[in-house]
């Protein structure tokens, strides 16, 4: 996390298993938070980093709700001590689908592929389909019928 100094300083943390957590005085000295602000920072900064961090589990840690932590991580954010950015979700909805055409195979078939087949059975071909086989039968019995036709035009003499 940063602040918003001249130096731009990163806020360091060290948590030891004995239950203390050492941390700079900076966003404890910072007259333009208020103490529900500083608190919930020095909070946030004492919880191990797999902790739930959105607003719904830093509400269970206190009595303030979450409409307090809401308007505490405003004054963190105009701080510049929480970066509550749009740019990294947005950035996560457009590389999913990469990772997704990336990851994803099924029967040795990439996704693409997949999606290909897809748009092609429900928008490009034709709805109702007309039934049609290679009977290979038929085909004999034409070819059949077409030898002994030429054979009788053959047979018949021409003049009389």
């Amino acid at each position: 996390m940063r602040g918003k100094t001249g130096a731009d300083r990163e806020i360091s943390v060290n948590t030891y298993t004995g239950g203390f957590t050492t941390m700079l005085n900076h966003h404890l000295r910072n007259r333009n938070l208020s103490l529900k602000a500083v608190g919930l920072l020095s909070k946030m900064l004492s919880l191990p980093p797999d902790w739930d961090y959105s607003i719904r589990g830093l509400a269970m840690l206190n009595t303030d709700g979450i409409d307090g932590i809401r308007t505490a991580m405003k004054e963190l954010e105009d701080e510049g001590y929480v970066a509550l950015s749009s740019a990294a979700m947005l950035m996560v909805v457009i590389m999913l689908p990469f990772i997704f055409f990336a990851l994803y195979e099924k029967d040795g078939q990439p996704a693409e592929k997949i999606l290909g087949h897809v748009v092609k059975s429900m928008f490009l071909r034709d709805k109702v389909r007309p039934y049609r086989t290679n009977n290979l039968y038929s085909a004999i019995q034409r070819q059949i019928k077409e030898q002994e036709e030429l054979q009788i035009g053959k047979q018949i003499p021409k003049g009389k």
